[in-house]
This record gives structure tokens, C-alpha cells and sequence, in this order.
């Protein structure tokens, strides 16, 4: 919500990175039913955008709730993919 406020023009791809199938932890439940619009379920390795398709890839308060650190890791490479060598990566953690 605040991408959408603060980048109103720009065309938003949202993506639900948690494997359904490992246990969901009731803060990811909670974000799921409040979620603007529904996201569409990528695996952390496999985002469906071609390499350089973003200009900003943002991932809020989601890189913790991988606890596998080679899943967390092939996130931060598939973002780093698809925003390419002149995007940018933002994490929000807490």
C-alpha cells in the first residue's frame, strides 16, 4: 500500500514468495487477508518477470519468514535479476 501511495503510475507485480505448503506463521496469515489485492504465488527463486523488468523490487517484511538461508539467498538473487544492474533493491525488515 504505501508503493501504491507513493508510486502511483507505476505498474506493481506482486508476488507471494512463502512456500503454502511449510507452515504459515499468523503474521503472514494476518498480511495475507489484508492484502489489498491477491498476489500471485513465486517461488523466492523463481519470479515470473524477465531479467531487468523491474526499476525497484521491494520486499516488506517477507525475507524473514524464509528460514531456509539458501531460499532467502535465491531471493535476494532473483531480485537482484529482475531489477538488473541499474535497479534497486529495497528490504524492510523488523
Amino acid at each position: 500500500a504505501q508503493v501504491a501511495r507513493r508510486l502511483p503510475d507505476a505498474a506493481r507485480h506482486v508476488f507471494d514468495i512463502c512456500d503454502p505448503t511449510r507452515s504459515i506463521s499468523p503474521s503472514l496469515r494476518r498480511a495475507r487477508a489484508e492484502a489489498e489485492r491477491p498476489a500471485a504465488a513465486a517461488p523466492a527463486g523463481r519470479i515470473p518477470l524477465p531479467d531487468g523488468a523491474a526499476d525497484l523490487a521491494v520486499a516488506a517484511f517477507s525475507a524473514h519468514e524464509l528460514r531456509d538461508d539458501r531460499v532467502r539467498a535465491e531471493l535476494l538473487r532473483e531480485l537482484a535479476r529482475i531489477v538488473g544492474p541499474r535497479g534497486r533493491i529495497l528490504v524492510v525488515e523488523h
